[in-house]
């Protein structure tokens, strides 16, 4: 017979996780039903032992495990104070995608309205597909995000589009990869300036 123990799971925010399958091979031990084949100890003292330093060291293994896990959750998120400019629904949509993938960076966004890092000009829209428009498809449509990131001094860091998208969530969550993927460009030039 073995049994399957889990430790570990799934950190705050999404972010990396410790998880191990550990298996414990439980020989006859467990068995306590009486008649034949029940158990009955073991064949010899010599048995006896081993069983028993194997529990110990599976009681070791266990704790030394736990703290290993522990030591790699305690990875500290960098908190990005923003302050994002549109509609409310904008707004709240992009706050959650930034997060939702700040997260694969260790990276948690807030909204601030001072104290802030970055300002976040950002709106959704539909725009007709003029391409297929003109291939006599009528009026196709498709959703775009336009964003402005300025720094907390008003200096304009970058612009652009990102377009072609079914809804307006796709077209915020393209949108919000590429801030952060900008926001870490520009963070490692200012590192390598230094």
């Amino acid at each position: 017979m073995v049994v399957a123990l889990a430790i570990g799971g799934p950190l705050q925010g999404g972010q990396d996780y410790c998880q191990w399958l550990l298996y414990i091979p439980t020989w006859d031990i467990l068995r306590t039903r009486s008649g034949p084949g029940a158990y009955r100890g073991p064949e010899n003292r010599l048995q006896g032992e081993i069983m028993r330093m194997g529990s110990s060291l599976l009681a070791g293994a266990l704790v030394l495990t736990g703290a290993l896990c522990n030591s790699t959750i305690t990875q500290a998120q960098e908190t990005v104070k923003v302050k994002i400019e549109g509609t409310e629904l904008d707004r709240q949509e992009l706050l959650k995608k930034l997060n939702k993938h700040g997260a694969d960076h260790r990276m948690r966004f807030e909204l601030a309205d001072e104290g802030f890092a970055y300002r976040i000009d950002f709106g959704t829209g539909q725009r007709q597909n003029g391409a297929l428009a003109a291939m006599g498809a009528g009026a196709i449509n498709y959703s775009l995000a336009q964003v402005s990131v300025f720094d907390a001094k008003g200096t304009e860091l970058f612009r652009f589009d990102r377009a072609n998208r079914y809804t307006d969530a796709g077209a915020t969550n393209a949108a919000a990869k590429e801030i952060i993927k900008r926001m870490l460009k520009l963070q490692s030039l200012k590192a390598s300036e230094r």
